[in-house]
């Protein structure tokens, strides 16, 4: 039993020292690009864990992240197959032979059949009546009365039909119009309230921290930047100043504007490193936040009208029925008999 015991604790003290080292130990990167004539080239590096395990990308050449571990790689082989060869063509000819057989084994009554067919039509021609002139010109008056009362009624539906889609395409616009405008209602009333602006100023300073921890460090380097039409280059440039600005001590970029040609060109070296825990800090203490609940049980009651009526229902009933409103009952019903036997006692 004791070695099992110091077994488990082993493997216990393992497992919290891999959840420690993930959590605590910072992830590097390196970025390289390149820029030129040709086009530009990228080269990530993601090393953790003392360099030990490696993640590499390099585009545009082989387009696949490239895993190492220690000395060993993991990368997906190319199996390239060799020796297949296309399927045997002795069945072909085999398979010739037999539908020349069933070919040949088609019997002859077929094409006596076809002629007695064939002649029975043509007797059937030559026998046909001819119609009397005086009944088509009747048929074709009747038609053309059928015609005349089919292109009205057609007529008539669609006019009715017309000023159905009218009327229903105006009910439709007017709920529309009356539903947006009792959304923007409801979310103005859910923005001003007391819970929501801070929740969302939190929530929104959480997201910037964490942006600010996945920034790089440094970033190095010269860019020759020069676009279609100089205004362009001239804004590009002027939020290149503010930034370099902001942030003076990782920004380490010459960035040198072209107002009178189309070009990019340079070099970039970008360093930096975040670790898991802060990210899952600022993350958690979003999602876990008892605002953000409440934000969620009111959006829900916006979509799902029926269902908070009846959490509301039951809320109500919880009130009425607190816990221990029995027990203060019968406490108050126990002082009163007290109040009333010393009562009784002075008295006496």
């Amino acid at each position: 039993m004791a070695v099992v015991g110091w077994i488990l604790l082993g493997i216990v003290l393992l497992l919290l020292f891999l959840l420690l080292t993930i959590l605590f130990l910072p992830i590097f990167y390196r970025i390289i690009i390149k820029m030129d004539e040709t086009g530009p080239s990228v080269s990530i590096k993601v090393t953790w864990f003392f360099h030990l395990i490696r993640v590499l990308f390099d585009y545009p050449k082989p387009k696949k992240p490239i895993i190492k571990i220690a000395f060993f790689t993991l990368s997906e082989k190319k199996k390239k197959d060799k020796g297949e060869k296309p399927a045997e063509t002795g069945k072909d000819s085999s398979n010739s032979d037999n539908t020349a057989t069933e070919v040949s084994d088609v019997p002859l009554n077929e094409e006596n059949s076809s002629k007695n067919i064939l002649e029975e039509n043509a007797s059937t021609d030559h026998n046909s009546p001819e119609d009397s002139s005086d009944g088509s010109v009747v048929e074709e008056v009747n038609d053309k009365a059928d015609e005349a009362s089919s292109q009205e009624s057609s007529r008539n539906e669609e006019t009715i039909s017309e000023e159905g889609n009218k009327k229903k395409q105006k009910k439709s616009l007017k709920e529309t119009l009356e539903k947006l405008w009792d959304d923007f209602q409801y979310y103005k009333a859910l923005w001003e309230d007391g819970s929501t602006k801070p929740f969302v100023k939190d929530a929104l300073s959480r997201v910037l921290h964490l942006l600010k921890n996945l920034l790089p460090r440094k970033i190095k380097g010269y860019v020759l930047f020069g676009a279609e039409s100089p205004d362009i280059t001239g804004y590009v440039f002027g939020g290149y100043s503010v930034f370099k600005a902001l942030y003076p001590r990782r920004f380490f970029l010459t960035l040198e504007p072209d107002f009178e040609r189309k070009v990019l060109e340079g070099d970039l070296l970008i360093k930096g490193h975040f670790c898991v825990f802060t990210l899952l800090l600022d993350a958690l203490r979003i999602l876990f936040d008892k605002r953000l609940k409440l934000l969620r049980k009111k959006l829900d009651a916006r979509k799902h009208p029926e269902q908070a009526a009846g959490d509301d229902f039951v809320k109500e009933k919880k009130r009425k029925r607190k816990p221990g409103s029995g027990k203060k009952r019968k406490a108050k019903a126990k002082q009163k008999d007290q109040t009333r036997n010393g009562n009784d006692h002075g008295d006496k």
